[in-house]
């Protein structure tokens, strides 16, 4: 494989390579398997409590389901299922063991822009627990408003809490976690929300197909945590 730099073209590395077949969708990086990575290495009352949402019968083996959602895969030759990148995310002991930059930092500032004097808070764990996090984070922070409505007043948070829910979830479903460098960023400002995700547009999106195209970076950890 070659890339053009300038007026030369030079052999791709290893590394830039594995970058673009990531970044188009040929290689997803939910679906690898980490080396050393265990059965061992996912929480069973996490999987169990997953599994207890959904109408499967109460025989069914949680190896199965995770293998039909591509949480796990079988290993060549022994055949032993092992867990992906998607299935530590969710349901690891310790995703950031394998994932370091899989966080979220969430801040609340005084202004309209950024400041030295802010709250803010550090959130890691499985993907579900950081969004449950992040939502109780809004809640204590969001300012609330008062409406009239008929002849009674109704309290409500300053955005719609459903909206905001929505921005994390896609933040946290659609980010690259490929790529290391970074985190996710949740910022409230007085007159804003600002949510930053990791990663350009994934696959065959770009920014003249935008609101037509389809394509996810992470359909395993989009399909669980729907």
């Amino acid at each position: 494989y070659f890339g053009r730099e300038g007026i030369q073209t030079n052999p791709l590395p290893a590394r830039r390579l594995r970058q673009l077949l990531v970044e188009r969708g040929v290689v997803q990086f939910e679906l690898q398997v980490p080396p050393l990575a265990s059965l061992d290495d996912l929480d069973p009352d996490k999987v169990e409590a997953y599994i207890a949402m959904l109408d499967f019968p109460k025989d069914e083996q949680p190896e199965r389901i995770l293998l039909q959602r591509g949480c796990l895969r079988l290993e060549t030759g022994s055949g032993s299922p092992r867990p992906t990148y998607a299935a530590l995310l969710l349901f690891g002991r310790q995703p950031q063991r394998w994932v370091p930059g899989a966080t979220l930092l969430a801040a609340r500032f005084s202004g309209a822009g950024f400041s030295d004097r802010y709250l803010k808070q550090d959130i890691s764990g499985t993907l579900p627990d950081q969004l449950r996090q992040a939502e109780a984070f809004l809640r204590q922070n969001l300012h609330s408003v008062v409406k009239l409505v008929g002849l009674q007043h109704e309290e409500t948070y300053e955005y719609p809490l459903e909206a905001v829910r929505e921005l994390l979830v896609n933040a946290v479903a659609h980010r690259d976690y490929n790529l290391q460098g970074d985190i996710i960023h949740l910022n409230l400002f007085v007159d804003r929300i600002e949510v930053h995700s990791p990663g350009g547009l994934p696959g065959p999106v770009n920014l003249d197909n935008l609101l037509q195209a389809r394509f996810s970076r992470n359909a395993v950890i989009v399909q669980v945590l729907a």
